[in-house]
C-alpha cells in the first residue's frame, strides 16, 4: 500500500458517496490505495452507506467505527495506525477539502 486517504465524518449520509465516488474516479487506472473512512459516531446512514459501496465492490474502501463521537483530530490521530501506506492524505467530507483537490492526490 503507498497511498492511504483518510476521511473523518459525522453525519456525512448525504455527502459520504458522492465524495466516495469522486476519490474512485480520480484514482481510476492507480495501483496501490487505500480509502479509510473513519466513522466517528455518526447517528445517521453514513457508515451503513460505506458498507454498501464496499459490499458493491468498492476495492479499498474500509470503514473504521467509533462508538461514539470523538473527534475529528481523535479520528485523524486513529486512523495512520490502521494503513500500511507510505504516505497519508487526510481530508474531510465536505467540498471544501476533498482528497482529489489535494497536490498529494495528484
Amino acid at each position: 500500500m503507498e497511498l492511504s486517504i483518510i476521511i473523518p465524518v459525522k453525519d456525512e449520509a448525504d455527502s459520504i458517496v458522492p465524495l466516495l465516488e469522486e476519490v474512485r474516479v480520480a484514482l481510476a487506472g492507480e495501483t496501490g490505495w487505500e480509502v479509510l473512512v473513519v466513522d466517528d459516531g455518526s447517528g445517521d446512514e453514513t457508515a451503513a452507506r460505506v458498507d454498501a459501496l464496499a459490499a458493491a465492490g468498492y476495492t479499498g474502501l474500509r470503514l473504521l467505527r467509533h462508538g461514539s463521537s470523538c473527534g475529528q483530530s481523535a479520528a485523524l490521530a486513529r486512523a495512520p495506525c490502521m494503513p500500511a501506506a507510505h504516505g497519508l492524505v487526510p481530508s474531510t467530507a465536505t467540498a471544501r477539502t476533498t482528497p482529489c483537490r489535494t497536490p498529494a492526490a495528484a
